[in-house]
């Protein structure tokens, strides 16, 4: 039987898609630019937030209309923006804080690892469930690369004392 089970937050845990995309388009309006359709976003998303400055740039610049000096105004702008408020918009799934208490009455640990900034995972994680819920909680932070890269997880398994097979 598995001793703990590491949850994604955006798409995971809780919908972040309408969140993420309106202060998206909310920094894309600010740098004179238009906003990109929220479904779209959906595409967009999912590798850390300055994969998806690229991303929005490419979409409404095309390939090459943009430079690294657009990108960082935009992320500065965003990160901003986010940072003010982000659990705006932000829904539970249905039935996930069931399943989490039901991991956690039989005994499982449990973490949560997200490509979205550690300082927002943390406030949304928080204000989405009881501070007891998770035994940890990290989001994107400089020491440890961001997902696919299996460090984040590695960290957690050793900090919570479990092999990570289990």
């Amino acid at each position: 039987m598995y001793k703990a089970c590491i949850f994604d937050l955006d798409g995971t845990l809780a919908n972040t898609l309408d969140s993420i995309a309106y202060f998206a388009n909310c920094a894309l309006q600010k740098c004179g630019y238009e906003s990109i359709d929220n479904e779209k976003y959906r595409y967009l998303v999912g590798n850390g937030a300055d994969r998806l400055m690229h991303a929005m740039l490419g979409a409404v610049c095309g390939a090459g209309g943009y430079t690294e000096d657009d990108i960082g105004k935009l992320r500065e702008i965003y990160d901003d923006l986010y940072e003010s408020d982000p659990t705006y918009l932000v829904t539970n799934y249905p039935g996930m804080h069931e399943t989490i208490k039901a991991l956690k009455a039989a005994g499982i640990k449990l973490a949560v690892l997200s490509n979205k900034p550690h300082n927002c995972t943390t406030v949304i994680i928080g204000a989405l469930f009881d501070a007891e819920t998770f035994d940890l909680c990290y989001g994107q932070q400089a020491q440890v690369a961001r997902k696919p890269s299996p460090q984040g997880a590695l960290l957690i398994a050793e900090e919570l004392g479990i092999q990570p097979k289990d």
